[in-house]
């Protein structure tokens, strides 16, 4: 928890030093991610690297990142910048090459 309390300071402390861009503190979504697994009837050790029994797995990860986006969505849309006005265009000219739309 120090670590992030760090980040956290270094945010506030940090927020107006930077002209081109902005600087947000994110929490880790860990255990919104644990949560909605559970809810879906999941066990936490599903999500986890067997290896270590600490880190994310893939697919931990990947819920950790819809997580993370989704938020970002909601919290800071402007750190996403617009949707690109050409996404149709692109997909009628090169088709769906299974990428994440």
């Amino acid at each position: 928890m120090e670590l992030s309390e760090a980040l956290k300071e270094v945010v506030t402390t940090h927020q107006s030093s930077f002209s081109n861009f902005k600087l947000h503190y994110v929490v880790n979504p860990i255990d919104q991610v644990l949560d909605e697994w559970k809810k879906q009837g999941g066990d936490d050790w599903q999500l986890l690297e067997p290896v270590d029994g600490f880190h994310s797995n893939q697919l931990g990860q990947a819920l950790t990142a819809a997580a993370i986006w989704e938020n970002l969505e909601k919290m800071f849309p402007d750190a996403l910048g617009p949707v690109n006005p050409n996404n149709a265009k692109i997909k009628s000219m090169f088709g769906n090459q299974g990428g994440y739309i």
